[in-house]
Formats: C-alpha cells, structure tokens, sequence
C-alpha cells in the first residue's frame, strides 16, 4: 500500500485548538452572522475540519473592550496544524469586526465544553453553596 507521507505527517502534527472570538456588538445581526462565516471559512479554507461550535450570544465583560460593555461571544473547536494556525492568527489580527480572539491549545483527551453546559453546573452549586437545594426524598 502507498500512503501520502504529507497527509500522515499532517496528521500526527495537527493539534486541537478551541478558538474563543468576541465580535463587536454594534454591529447588525446579519454583520454578526458574515463575521462568524468568514471565521468558519477562514478554517474551513485551510482543509481541517470544525469539530464543534459554540455560538453563546451576548455577554457582559468585565472591562471595557473599545469601550463597550458587551460583546458576542462564539467558539469554535477545531483541529489545526502549525501552518494554518499562523494563517488564521494573521487573519484575525486584521479582520474589522472582531474586537478580541483567543486560540487555546486543548489536550486529545479534552472534552470541548460548551457555555450552557458548564452554566448549569455553576447553577447547581450555587443553589447547594445557597442552602436552596433541597433534597425531594429525605427518608
């Protein structure tokens, strides 16, 4: 069997990476929606794939990124090699619309965790930390 030395190379070389951007908020819904296309297709162009996508919406910051409060939230689990992650660092420092964006390196064994799934989980132990969890069936 020939196998492609590039393609296996590639492989073994590719790490995954959970990409956080914030999106300016005064921007338009449809101008919010382009941003986060053109996020995809950026990685999308590079040949790897998206493992998954968070897209959390609107959040508070706790400082003021251009003077503003608030920013749109969106984050995308994917796997990339050391070329393309250059490529993509390049296009985000220039693209118009992204106030900031993170690349963070995750572990294989990682599990990409989405906001809603760990708001919950803060939810419950503040209701238990608050004494307003209550057990149904105290026997």
């Amino acid at each position: 069997m020939l196998y492609n030395i590039d393609l296996i190379i590639n492989f073994y070389l590719m790490n995954r990476y959970e990409l956080v951007v914030l999106i300016d908020p005064k921007l338009s819904w449809e101008d919010i929606k382009a941003k986060k296309g053109e996020v995809e297709k950026l990685i999308t162009s590079s040949k790897w794939e998206i493992e998954e996508i968070d897209d959390i919406g609107f959040l508070d910051l706790g400082f003021a990124i251009n003077k503003e409060q608030r920013a749109y939230f969106y984050s995308i689990c994917t796997k990339l090699d050391n070329e393309s992650m250059d490529s993509i660092k390049k296009a985000l420092k220039v693209m118009v619309g992204i106030n900031r964006w993170k690349l963070f390196r995750m572990a294989d064994k990682e599990v990409f965790l989405k906001y809603s799934e760990v708001n919950k989980v803060a939810l419950k132990e503040e209701e238990k930390e608050d004494g307003a969890f209550h057990e149904i069936n105290r026997s």
